[in-house]
């Protein structure tokens, strides 16, 4: 006989539910119902923002840092187009609950995409992931599921923060993501208020009495945006001293908030563990500093990077083979740091075995991750990618060679409005553009676009198009975000479900 199938018997509890006895009764609760996808927006609201979407055809998304929401994880899930108007946008679609199961996770994406936004998932050009910790390790993995499913969304740096920035914040280093993180935390928050930072510029040149100029500049470089800062770790080490004082003071100055936020940052930097990433982070990410610069530029200047990667590569190799006397240096660096501040370390009978330690837990593996990112996000596919800024009149004047038309081919045929035109427009194109008499050459993409006649040329303006929606396009002045705010949502203290709709 044949194995039989069992069956719930009649008066079976339903399957949502759990059997619980209390003395001599028996009682059926409820199972918590799962966490589904959610958004900012009701289904009158994303009506209206799928209109523009499908008019825009090709996007690129974005996988923002997972956020907490009423005790839950959820990663944002945003995509990056452009609108009719020739304006970068970028919407957030969707708050996906964090899921264990990396095809799980891949799947809620998608279907959030495209059974419930209605997208074109044929149409993503573009794979860009900010999500960082244990969730960005299996993010990658999604993207990389994602990716393999729809070949042409190429996943590659973001231009929401700098190259370094990333490669700090993803470090498989607790140790070194954190102290970025909490770098990143604490210049923000002294350049976020006119006070803090008055003070701050203050106890610079009195740092610096002996060397004004050196005082000076590093005054002028408390900016605004460090999410876009190519030397965050490099400036920490020069301003610990005088971030240490001016911190001091302020746990005795200003509101109960701020004092305590003070003595949290005081404390946090004020031990050797932090001194010694940051002086190992800016030590590795001293070589991809002009890369990470260049990345921000515009199309010329990223194109002109492509060419300083194998030089790049090798810095970085060497550094890894001669890794005993490098780490030795900034073991030695750290500690006269930490001596010169007062912050207390091991005996120095202790001190040999801790750099021992670190050289392999610490200092190759920052190493490591720079060597490993760099060729993820710089493979032979994203190099193509970005060797087609080449179609920007100025990029062109300067870069051009001879296989670019193939290699638009190669990459975007299908994607092309005329593609049997393709070569004889680009010769067109050059032609315009290339004249001695041409005058102002558009230096950005979106400049390119609003340029005159370029109707007639329908492939490059696909091209154009496609490329500015790409995650390492930078945002021009005309960007726009979201009809409701992702980062003034991740900044409140308390985030609840009851602000968002069921996706």
């Amino acid at each position: 006989m044949g194995e039989e199938t069992s069956s719930p018997a009649v008066g079976d509890p339903p399957t949502d539910v759990v059997v619980t006895q209390e003395g001599n009764g028996v009682m059926l609760e409820a199972l918590p119902e799962p966490p589904a996808p959610m958004s900012f927006y009701d289904p009158q609201l994303r009506e209206e923002i799928l209109k523009e979407l499908w008019d825009s055809q090709f996007f690129t998304i974005i996988i923002e840092q997972a956020v907490e929401v009423d005790g839950e994880l959820y990663v944002p899930l945003c995509i990056r187009y452009l609108n009719k108007e020739d304006i970068q946008c970028e919407e957030t679609l969707a708050f996906i609950p964090y899921n264990a199961d990396t095809s799980a996770l891949a799947d809620a994406i998608e279907t959030a995409l495209s059974e419930k936004w209605g997208l074109n998932m044929a149409y993503c050009r573009g794979l860009a992931l900010l999500t960082v910790g244990y969730v960005g390790v299996q993010m990658g993995a999604v993207c990389s599921a994602i990716a393999e499913k729809y070949p042409q969304a190429v996943r590659a740096v973001s231009s929401a923060v700098s190259l370094n920035v990333w490669l700090a914040r993803s470090s498989p280093v607790a140790e070194v993501a954190d102290g970025a993180v909490l770098t990143e935390n604490l210049l923000q928050w002294f350049t976020a208020d006119t006070r803090r930072q008055n003070k701050l510029e203050d106890a610079i040149i009195g740092a610096f009495l002996h060397d004004e100029a050196k005082g000076n500049e590093l005054r002028d470089k408390l900016v605004k945006n460090w999410e876009k800062s190519h030397d965050m770790q490099e400036l920490m080490v020069e301003l610990l001293e005088a971030l240490m004082l001016c911190l001091n003071e302020l746990k005795d100055e200003g509101s109960s908030a701020e004092r305590r936020q003070a003595s949290e940052f005081f404390d946090a930097i004020w031990n050797f563990e932090f001194i010694f990433s940051t002086v190992v982070g800016k030590h590795v990410l001293a070589v991809t500093n002009k890369l990470s610069g260049s990345l921000q530029g515009k199309p010329l200047d990223m194109l002109l990077a492509i060419d300083t990667l194998p030089d790049l590569n090798d810095s970085l190799c060497k550094l890894r083979n001669d890794i005993d006397v490098h780490h030795k240096a900034w073991f030695e660096e750290a500690v006269a740091l930490a001596a010169k501040l007062q912050v207390s370390t091991l005996h120095s009978v202790l001190l040999e075995p801790l750099s021992d330690f670190y050289v392999e837990s610490v200092s190759m593996k920052v190493i490591e991750h720079s060597i490993s990112e760099v060729a993820d996000l710089f493979n032979e596919k994203v190099l193509d990618t970005l060797r087609a800024l080449e179609i920007v009149p100025y990029a062109m004047s300067k870069v051009e060679t001879t296989t670019f038309g193939g290699l638009l081919f190669r990459l975007y045929s299908e994607d092309l409005p005329d593609k049997v035109s393709l070569f004889q427009e680009i010769k067109s194109w050059k032609e315009k553009w290339l004249d001695p008499l041409a005058g102002y050459l558009p230096t950005t993409i979106l400049d390119t676009l609003k340029t005159s006649q370029i109707r007639s040329f329908s492939n490059i303006e696909t091209l154009l198009r496609l490329q500015v929606i790409l995650p390492f396009s930078r945002k021009e002045s005309s960007f726009r975000v979201g009809k409701r705010s992702l980062q003034g949502f991740m900044q409140q203290q308390k985030r609840s479900l009851a602000e968002l709709h069921p996706l």
